[in-house]
């Protein structure tokens, strides 16, 4: 692996910790306008995102390993007179994840557009 990819490896993981592309910038030890030179390269920007979108994946993923449990314990508090904390944290994981799946498929499919709109215009 050369040092650009390392570098590169680096930066990603910078922007993806830091809430900011100056903190970013800040973490990973190199200049801002680097970070933002950097993120206009088609292939580093394509990495990000492909990295972003596998963080992403795998947080999805174990929210809905809680999704069974939510459903259970709302449906298992249906009935009962005091559940409505439970009821409500069960209604937020189900809200959660299918938003976040909706969400994740209309990115996906902008991507694609975008990909397909760069290597019409290149």
């Amino acid at each position: 692996m050369g040092r650009r990819a390392i570098n590169n490896a680096k930066l990603i993981e910078a922007l993806l910790l830091a809430p900011t592309i100056e903190d970013a910038a800040r973490r990973a030890k190199v200049s801002v306008r680097t970070m933002y030179n950097r993120l206009q390269n088609p292939e580093f920007k394509r990495a990000y995102n492909d990295r972003r979108r596998d963080l992403v994946e795998i947080s999805l993923g174990r929210l809905e390993k809680s999704l069974d449990r939510a459903i259970h314990t709302l449906n298992k508090n249906m009935g009962c007179g005091r559940a409505s904390d439970e009821n409500t944290a069960a209604k937020a994981v189900i809200d959660y994840v299918l938003s976040a799946r909706e969400q994740q498929e209309i990115t996906r499919r902008l991507d694609a557009l975008e990909e397909t709109l760069s290597e019409t215009i290149d």
